[in-house]
């Protein structure tokens, strides 16, 4: 994601100034835009809306969103691979 302001606030439907505006005054968003920033940059909004989330990494947030996607054989897999993943840092520490 290489776009220039002027690309997102187009793909927004937003001039440039008022996304400038929204990055450096702190000018709030509508709710829409906010999900459409929010969608487009694949940033989670948990942290906004719940915040005993605040302490999780982008990274986190993101994998959890994509586990909530899955079915249960794809969250089968997904648990077996972190099963294996603690037994193994286990036996290193």
């Amino acid at each position: 994601m290489n776009w220039t302001r002027e690309q997102l606030a187009e793909m927004l439907g937003l001039s440039s100034r008022h996304l400038q505006y929204i990055e450096t005054k702190g000018q709030h968003p509508s709710l829409n835009k906010f999900y459409m920033i929010a969608t487009l940059l694949n940033i989670s909004v948990d942290q906004f809306f719940f915040q005993d989330n605040k302490s999780k990494t982008t990274r986190r947030r993101q994998v959890d969103a994509m586990l909530d996607g899955m079915g249960e054989k794809e969250l089968s897999v997904v648990f077996a691979t972190i099963t294996a993943l603690h037994e193994i840092n286990s036996t290193i520490d």
